[in-house]
C-alpha cells in the first residue's frame, strides 16, 4: 500500500509492469517470507511438548499444520483487498491488526459459547445454534476466523466431542474441514480479486460510479468547493517561457508541438491544463513530476 500511495506502484506501471505481474510477484515474495515464522511456530510446538497440537489423534496435528500453511497465502490476498479502502498504510496497519485479533480470537469462542448455550438439553435454544451457524459462515470469509476457529477446535476437540458425540477426527465439518476449504480459495479468489480492483482502479468511468456509491452511502457529498490544483499553483518561469516560445511561433520547426492541450474528465477533473511545449530535433523532453517521471 505505501508504494501505491507514494506512487512507487505507479511508476512500475508506466514502465510496463503489469498488475497481475505486481500482484503475483508480491503474493509469492510474502508467502516466502510467511515460511519463515509458519516452521519455526510449527517447530516450537514439539520443542516444548504442546501435545494438543501435535498429537496424531483424530488428526489433530495434520490439521493444525494445514490451516496454518494456508493462512499465509489466504491473509496475503485479503490485505491486498482490504488495502483499498484506505489511504494511510500506518491506519490500514492498524485496522488489520486489530481486526485481525478481535475476530480471529473473539469469533471461535462466541460461535462455541452460543452453540454451547443453545445445545443444551434442558432447555435448548434454536435460535442461538442458528445464529451461531450463520455468524460462522460469515465470519470464514476473514482468514484470521478460519485460522482461529480451526485451532480453537483441535485444541479443544475433547469438548467439541461433548457437543458433537459422533466426532471421530478433526477433519469433520463441526471442526475445521470448512476452514481450510475457505482458506484454500481465499488463497486464489483475494489475489485474483486484488489484481481486478487495480485493473478497475485505472477505469475512470469505474472510479467515478464508485466515488458516487460512496457518496450516497455515506451521505457525503463532493463540496464544490474543491481546490483545483492546476489553478491555484503558480507556474513555474520555464512553463511561462515555453508556453510564450509556442505562442509567438518560435516551435514551428520543432517535431512535436502541443499548444494549450487540455484534458477534464467526465467528473469535472482536469488532468492537463492548457500545456504548452515544443521537442526540437535531437532533444529529449522530460516531464518532471509523478506522471511524467
Amino acid at each position: 500500500m505505501a508504494e501505491r500511495e507514494s506512487k512507487a506502484k505507479h511508476l512500475q506501471t508506466v514502465t510496463g509492469v503489469k498488475p497481475s505481474g505486481y500482484w503475483v510477484s508480491t503474493y509469492l515474495w510474502d508467502i516466502v517470507n510467511y515460511q519463515f515464522p509458519l516452521w519455526i511456530v510449527v517447530a516450537m510446538f514439539f520443542i516444548f511438548k504442546v501435545d494438543a497440537f501435535t498429537t496424531t489423534e483424530f488428526g489433530v496435528l495434520g490439521g493444525v499444520i494445514s490451516a496454518m500453511v494456508l493462512y499465509g497465502p489466504a491473509a496475503a490476498g485479503y490485505t491486498y483487498c482490504l488495502t483499498y479502502l484506505f489511504k494511510s498504510p500506518a491506519l490500514c496497519n492498524v485496522i488489520s491488526i486489530i481486526s485481525g485479533f478481535l475476530i480471529g480470537m473473539g469469533g471461535p469462542v462466541t460461535v462455541i459459547i452460543l452453540t454451547l448455550i443453545g445445545g443444551d438439553p434442558y432447555e435448548p435454544k434454536q435460535n442461538l445454534v442458528d445464529i451461531a451457524n450463520i455468524l460462522s459462515w460469515i465470519l470464514r470469509f476473514h482468514p484470521c476466523f478460519c485460522l482461529g476457529h480451526a485451532l480453537y477446535f483441535a485444541l479443544n476437540i475433547d469438548f467439541v466431542k461433548f457437543l458433537y458425540p459422533g466426532l471421530t477426527t478433526v477433519w469433520s465439518k463441526e471442526v475445521l474441514l470448512y476452514d481450510v476449504v475457505f482458506l484454500g480459495w481465499e488463497s486464489v479468489v483475494y489475489v485474483i480479486l486484488a489484481i481486478q480492483i487495480d485493473i478497475w482502479s485505472t477505469n475512470p468511468s469505474i472510479v467515478s460510479a464508485w466515488k458516487k456509491f460512496t457518496w450516497c452511502l455515506t451521505c457525503s457529498w463532493p463540496k464544490s468547493s474543491d481546490r483545483d490544483i492546476t489553478t491555484e499553483l503558480a507556474e513555474d518561469s520555464d512553463v511561462l517561457a515555453e508556453e510564450e516560445r509556442v505562442g509567438s511561433g518560435g516551435a514551428n520547426n520543432d517535431i512535436i508541438v502541443c499548444d494549450k492541450l487540455s484534458k477534464t474528465y467526465d467528473n469535472g477533473k482536469k488532468a492537463v491544463n492548457n500545456l504548452s511545449l515544443g521537442i526540437p530535433p535531437g532533444q529529449v523532453f522530460g516531464l518532471l513530476g509523478v506522471n511524467g517521471a
